[in-house]
């Protein structure tokens, strides 16, 4: 009978060696880009995380605890997506790619504009604008939004 405990470490051994291929084929990759697609690519995956977070919260007083809630966007998906789709499309440097990415953003951020005047309807399903609380994630949210949008604009010029 074959010990299969005694192939774990060859197992590990190999992933790593896939992993640190990996790592080393995407740092040549992103050296070769200019800096401002540098830029981009890390400016796009922080708006990606902080799309993906939770951007709301509310608080619940249970007899002596207070609790905070909190909840994401009713729409997030949209956010989600138009990030994840404006990061992949900074691996392939076509000026039609680039200038959909930045329609898309300006989609999203319209979008984004339409939940914040209307929020019941984009956002969250609460009666009165005192029963929530924005997070930190949904204030810097827009803020890399509107970074990504003029680095994509120049990227293209």
């Amino acid at each position: 009978m074959i010990n299969f405990l005694n192939y774990i470490p060859i197992i590990l051994k190999g992933w790593f060696v896939v992993f640190l291929r990996i790592v080393n084929s995407f740092l040549q990759f992103y050296l070769e880009k200019k800096n401002i697609t540098k830029i981009l690519f890390i400016t796009i995956l922080m708006q990606f995380v902080f799309a993906s977070k939770t951007w709301f919260y509310y608080s619940i007083q249970l007899t002596e605890i207070k609790e905070i809630i909190y909840v994401s966007s009713k729409s997030n998906l949209y956010f989600i997506f138009g990030s994840l789709f404006c990061f992949i499309s900074c691996f392939f440097e076509n000026k039609k790619l680039i200038l959909l990415s930045l329609a898309v953003q300006i989609l999203v951020g319209i979008f984004f504009i339409f939940g914040d005047t209307n929020p019941n309807l984009v956002h969250i399903d609460f009666l009165l604008k005192s029963d929530y609380f924005n997070s930190n994630s949904y204030l810097i949210y827009p803020v890399l939004l509107i970074i990504n949008s003029i680095l994509l604009l120049f990227s293209f010029i």
